[in-house]
């Protein structure tokens, strides 16, 4: 790995470039809320008005002002074509990213700040489905390849309801033009919220996919290099989140602005007013429960239709994504490695042996292995650690501590002592 000027990355250190001013050459911050000095992580963030309010960079702040911490934040967010910014992540040009969730499934390695998304609940308004047709007589689709979510997405919803139109991709911005007869065309980003007067039919993905699921879609996520995220950083990027929605009319009419001064004629563009409801109304910002659950019904959707391929993952195994501070990226990376097809025998020799069996082993063992020869691996598991062949069996553990002791069997934990009162303490 390396940066971006060329120098060697080793793993797990973060990147420096950007961080840090020319006259220090400190990589290192105080952050008011936490003790000890951090990493300042450098950050590429899609060139999208959805993206915006995720990774708002404040300018030094009063004492009152709900921002970041401290006049230099820990994650300094850095504009980039929306197709470079999963690149950059994978090969280390940058420590994290706002990357598509669909990115995720490959890198198990990578960790997902909590409670910091993009997504939506219904009507997105800028992930559209543009057509002169409806949608069974659709017959091909440009597909916009800076969005590899909204690639998967249309084609699972589209799927779902029996229509599987050729897909071809077309260069960004580049579909709507394209769209004449039975060809429609998939438009993204800034560009499709000017669209929906233009064609005869006009299909919000986000609301088709609340329709089929009942959930809300995410689209993108922070996602960090392994080892990165401390708690500080994760807290700047959440507080950034609530600082960015806070001035969404300063977002919106900046970003018209800038549209205007790139050459795009006023027709194209909408209102400021219209950009600003579009952040604090379309787009959620947020990761709860339910946009977790979406991102896993998608990617276990996607992964079952072979849209994505997810390395080493068992098609029988829950999908899974690792937010930051959850299990070691080592275990995950070794879940998702190819295994050979389970067998029973096989799994219950190693148990008696004293082998470990994980999760999905026991699992197996629990719906396939027939109970006499797991009764049977687990008595000479028992004789291996007690050759002396005095044993106590549990055989019943649906008790409390209220329960009468009467027949004193010595099979059950709770037998008294004979000196013991009846009742069990």
């Amino acid at each position: 790995m390396t940066c971006p000027q060329g120098q060697p990355l080793p793993p797990g250190r973060p990147c420096e470039q950007a961080h840090a001013p020319r006259r220090s050459p400190s990589f290192l911050v105080q952050s008011a809320r936490h003790a000890r000095p951090i990493a300042r992580l450098c950050g590429l963030v899609p060139q999208r008005l959805a993206a915006r309010p995720a990774a708002r960079r404040p300018a030094p702040l009063r004492r009152q002002d709900s921002a970041p911490p401290g006049r230099h934040p820990a994650v300094r967010p850095q504009p980039r074509a929306p197709q470079r910014v999963r690149a950059a992540l994978e090969t280390g040009e940058c420590d994290v990213a706002l990357v598509p969730v669909a990115a995720c499934a490959a890198h198990p390695e990578w960790e997902v700040v909590p409670e910091v998304g993009i997504g939506c609940r219904g009507p997105v308004h800028s992930v559209l489905l543009v057509s002169a047709v409806p949608l069974p007589q659709i017959e091909r689709i440009y597909l916009d390849a800076a969005s590899r979510t909204s690639v998967v997405l249309v084609q699972l919803l589209l799927r779902a309801q029996g229509i599987s139109p050729e897909c071809v991709h077309a260069p960004h911005r580049e579909g709507a033009g394209l769209v004449r007869g039975t060809h429609a065309a998939l438009v993204i980003g800034d560009a499709a919220m000017a669209l929906h007067d233009r064609f005869p039919h006009v299909f919000d993905l986000g609301a088709m996919w609340l329709a089929q699921t009942g959930l809300p879609f995410v689209f993108a996520v922070w996602a960090a290099r392994p080892g990165l995220l401390t708690p500080a950083h994760v807290t700047a990027l959440q507080d950034a989140r609530a600082y960015g929605l806070k001035h969404a009319e300063e977002l919106a009419h900046a970003f018209r602005e800038q549209q205007l001064q790139a050459g795009l004629p006023a027709r194209d563009l909408l209102s400021d007013n219209a950009y600003a409801n579009y952040l604090r109304r379309a787009i959620r910002y947020g990761l709860s429960t339910k946009e977790r659950e979406g991102v896993v019904e998608f990617l276990s959707r996607a992964t079952a239709a072979g849209l994505l391929t997810i390395p080493g993952h068992d098609p029988e195994d829950p999908v899974h994504i690792r937010f930051a501070g959850g299990a070691a990226p080592e275990a995950l990376v070794a879940a998702r490695r190819p295994r050979p097809p389970l067998a029973a025998d096989e799994l219950l020799a190693r148990a008696a042996a004293g082998g470990r069996l994980d999760l999905a082993e026991g699992i197996f063992l629990y719906e396939h292995a027939d109970l006499m020869a797991l009764g049977a691996a687990a008595d000479a598991r028992r004789a291996a650690l007690h050759p002396e062949g005095v044993v106590t069996y549990i055989i019943d553990r649906n008790v409390n501590y209220t329960n009468v002791c009467v027949t004193r069997c010595k099979f059950c934990n709770f037998t008294p002592r004979p000196a013991a009162a009846a009742a069990t303490s």
